[in-house]
C-alpha cells in the first residue's frame, strides 16, 4: 500500500473472491509481491490471496469505509470518520479507540423524538471507529483471519464480523468471527446469524472459548466452505455451525453468498453494557495487526 491510497494487491474474480472498485495495475501485482510477503505466514492447506498490513500511514480508503452515527445495539458510541483519535495506524497496526468526549451528531433533528436512537440527540459522550469492506473487498468461502488484541474493562466490546451483501439483516446472514465483552473478561464468542427459512424469523447459534485474550495478541479465524462454518482463536477449533440445512425453499442459502467484513469497538449497548459501564476504562484500545484472507487449496 502506498501513501495515494491505491491498493497494490488483491484477488482476481477468477479466484472466487470479487474485488470491486480497485484499479487493474494493482490486481496486476498480486503474484509476486503477496507470496513472497507472507510465505511464512501461510496456513497448511491455504494460499495468501489478499491482506492488509496496515503498513501505511492511514486507514487505506480503498479498502475500508468508515461507518458514522449511533447505529445499532443502543450502543453508547458515536462513531467517527477519520477522527485520528478513533481510528488511527500506529506501528503497523490499525488503532480503534473508544473515547468518553463529546461530539456533534451529523444527523440530529430537532423535530426527531429524544427516543430517536439516531436523530433525537445533538450530541453524543462517547465516540469510537467501525470500518468496513463493503462494495471494495468481498469474498465467499475461504480462511479469514485477523491478529488483535482486544481491550477490557465493563462495557467494552471489540467485534470482528460479515455481513452478506445485497439483503437486510437478519436475511443476509452474519458471521461473527470473534466477539468479547467486558462483563465476560475470559471469554471469546462465536455466533452465526441467520433468519429462519421457514419463518424468516432471526435465529443464531453461538460458541464460545475460556481464554486470556486480553493479554496480547491473538488469532481469530473462520474456515468456511458449502457446507460448513468453522470458528478458531489461536489455532484451536472451537464451535462450527453446519449451513446445509438453511436453505429455503426457493434455493436461497446465505451462506452461499458473497460477505465483506467489518472491525468495531462497541461501548455499552444490548450486550456489551448489559452489566453496566466503567467510565475509567475508557480511553480503550482494540488493535488489529492484520487482516488476511485464504482460498484453500484443496477445494
Amino acid at each position: 500500500m502506498d501513501n495515494s491510497g491505491e491498493v497494490r494487491f488483491g484477488i482476481l474474480p477468477s479466484m472466487g473472491f470479487s474485488l470491486v472498485r480497485i484499479r487493474l495495475f494493482a490486481l496486476l501485482t498480486v503474484a509476486a509481491t503477496a507470496v513472497a510477503a507472507f510465505a511464512d505466514g501461510q496456513a497448511d492447506g491455504w494460499r495468501l490471496e489478499w491482506s492488509d498490513e496496515f503498513d501505511g500511514d492511514k486507514v487505506n480508503p480503498a479498502v475500508w469505509t468508515f461507518e458514522e452515527g449511533w447505529r445499532r445495539n443502543n450502543e453508547l458510541q458515536y462513531y467517527t470518520v477519520a477522527h485520528s483519535e478513533n481510528a488511527r495506524i500506529e506501528d503497523g497496526r490499525l488503532v480503534i479507540t473508544a473515547r468518553k468526549e463529546k461530539w456533534p451528531n451529523r444527523f440530529y433533528d430537532p423535530s426527531a423524538p429524544t427516543n430517536d436512537f439516531k436523530k433525537g440527540r445533538a450530541e453524543a459522550s462517547y465516540t469510537s471507529a467501525s470500518i468496513f469492506t463493503k462494495g471494495k473487498i468481498e469474498f465467499q468461502y475461504g480462511r479469514l483471519e485477523v491478529r488483535a488484541k482486544i481491550p477490557e474493562g465493563l462495557g467494552t466490546w471489540p467485534a470482528i464480523w460479515m455481513c452478506g451483501v445485497g439483503m437486510r439483516w437478519p436475511k443476509c446472514g452474519e458471521i461473527d468471527v470473534m466477539e468479547a465483552v467486558g462483563h465476560r473478561p475470559g471469554c471469546i464468542f462465536a455466533t452465526t446469524h441467520w433468519a429462519d427459512p421457514e419463518t424468516g424469523e432471526h435465529v443464531q447459534k453461538a460458541g464460545k472459548i475460556v481464554a486470556t485474550p486480553a493479554d496480547g495478541f491473538h488469532i481469530y479465524a473462520v474456515e468456511w466452505d458449502e457446507t460448513t462454518i468453522d470458528y478458531f482463536y489461536d489455532g484451536e477449533k472451537y464451535h462450527s455451525q453446519d449451513i446445509t440445512g438453511l436453505t429455503d425453499k426457493d434455493g436461497f442459502n446465505p451462506f452461499r453468498r458473497p460477505y465483506f467484513i467489518r472491525l468495531n469497538l462497541a461501548f455499552g449497548g444490548g450486550w456489551g453494557g448489559r452489566m453496566g459501564v466503567d467510565d475509567t476504562v475508557l480511553p480503550a484500545r482494540y488493535e488489529i495487526d492484520y487482516v488476511r484472507l485464504y482460498k484453500s487449496q484443496t477445494k
